[in-house]
């Protein structure tokens, strides 16, 4: 008789498998509050992205099974959680586990630093401050070029009398302003040319950079999309990994739990979600990159349209200083025919005209660039202002 209530209460006790002192330490659990969990935005989610989506379903229906199994163990008269439900459990763990690895497989980590961008910014801003300085030096060309024009060509066409031939002095006067002229050093010289196509060049090695640049950030901009995939489907087979632990924990102590929880998961539209927000932010960050760089591009594509304006303007102003050039020489070579230098100078009068609206033109294309270069610089500075607090997050 004792050996037989002894094997029935070893059998009983192997049945319910957690007795005794193990009810006791597991019992604390239900006091302990859920770990609190945002999942708003992996609702969202699951709206949104397909395969987020059919991750939440399958992740859904494996722990309505796993509940439905806990629940009928401990519904059973005598018994706790079984092994069987434990197993249940622990495949259905492994199952999401494996999905969340196929996910994690599909999009590999691409990271991205901060200072890679800064160091593309500085680069962008001390070019386009070599491009204001350059329109600084040619707006003293402008000057130069102007004021020789009123000092020495002005003078030398007043110097002309009004009606018939110069007399001799007039000629000698004539003849030493315009070789002032031609003695005046040219603005436009080969140093000049040099300067230009440094600064030119440079922007011609900003604009590749900025193009290869922004393709990287594209292609990092997808990747965090996907890392974004990731951390939704993270952090669902997360919450019910530490669900379904807490529920065994729990039904040890109060087997109800167990019940209630499978009948809740069984109601239609309950998903879970939040996605993690680091790699938000990343999103985010990236985002205001991708801006910036978009930014930086534009200034100088501009800059680079108005360096080859200023060109084609010096390359006139040279065209038509050659032609006045031609004139004074033709006016010296005959100094002694009074006529001849009359028709030199009547010739180099009507040039005047164009060469001052040509030079009022570059002058007023200059202005124009400096505005557009400095418009350009602060717009990617605010837009870095703006987004401090996403681009620097990592690095306080």
């Amino acid at each position: 008789m004792g050996n037989s209530q002894s094997r029935s209460f070893g059998k009983k006790a192997r049945n319910s498998n957690f007795s005794g002192s193990r009810i006791s330490r597991a019992s604390s659990s239900t006091t302990d509050p859920l770990p609190q969990v945002n999942l708003e935005d992996y609702e969202a989610a699951c709206k949104a992205d397909p395969d987020v989506k059919r991750f939440d379903d399958k992740l859904h229906t494996r722990t309505q099974e796993a509940l439905s199994s806990l629940a009928e163990g401990v519904e059973r008269p005598g018994q706790g959680v079984s092994f069987k439900s434990l197993k249940d459990v622990t495949t259905s763990l492994l199952e999401v586990d494996n999905e969340v690895v196929h996910v994690i497989l599909a999009y590999k980590e691409d990271v991205w630093a901060n200072k890679e961008l800064m160091d593309l910014v500085t680069e962008y801003l001390n070019t386009s401050l070599e491009a204001l300085d350059f329109c600084g030096v040619l707006e003293k060309c402008v000057q130069q070029t102007r004021d020789n024009l009123e000092l020495h060509l002005q003078v030398a066409i007043n110097h002309m009398p009004a009606e018939g031939e110069p007399t001799q002095q007039q000629s000698e006067s004539v003849l030493k302003e315009l070789q002032g002229f031609v003695r005046a050093a040219n603005p436009f010289s080969e140093d000049f040319s040099n300067q230009f196509m440094t600064v030119y060049q440079r922007h011609l090695e900003m604009q590749n950079k900025l193009q290869v640049k922004k393709k990287k950030l594209d292609t990092k901009l997808r990747s965090v999309r996907g890392w974004m995939k990731v951390s939704n489907i993270i952090l669902g087979a997360t919450c019910a990994a530490v669900l379904l632990c807490r529920v065994i924990a729990d039904a040890i102590a109060a087997p109800r739990v167990a019940v209630d929880l499978a009948e809740e998961s069984k109601k239609p539209g309950r998903g879970m979600g939040s996605w993690l927000k680091p790699l938000c932010r990343r999103y985010e960050q990236i985002r205001a990159q991708t801006a910036i760089i978009e930014d930086a591009s534009k200034g100088t594509f501009v800059a680079i349209q108005d360096l080859n304006n200023i060109k084609a303007s010096v390359e006139r102003l040279k065209n038509e200083t050659a032609a006045i050039t031609r004139n004074i020489r033709f006016g010296e070579d005959r100094r002694h025919d009074p006529y001849s230098l009359q028709v030199a100078v009547e010739a180099i009068r009507r040039k005047q005209a164009a060469f001052i609206d040509q030079l009022e033109d570059l002058r007023e294309t200059v202005i124009q660039s400096r505005g557009r270069i400095n418009r350009a610089r602060t717009v990617v500075l605010v837009r870095i202002l703006e987004n401090r607090d996403v681009l620097f997050k990592n690095e306080k």
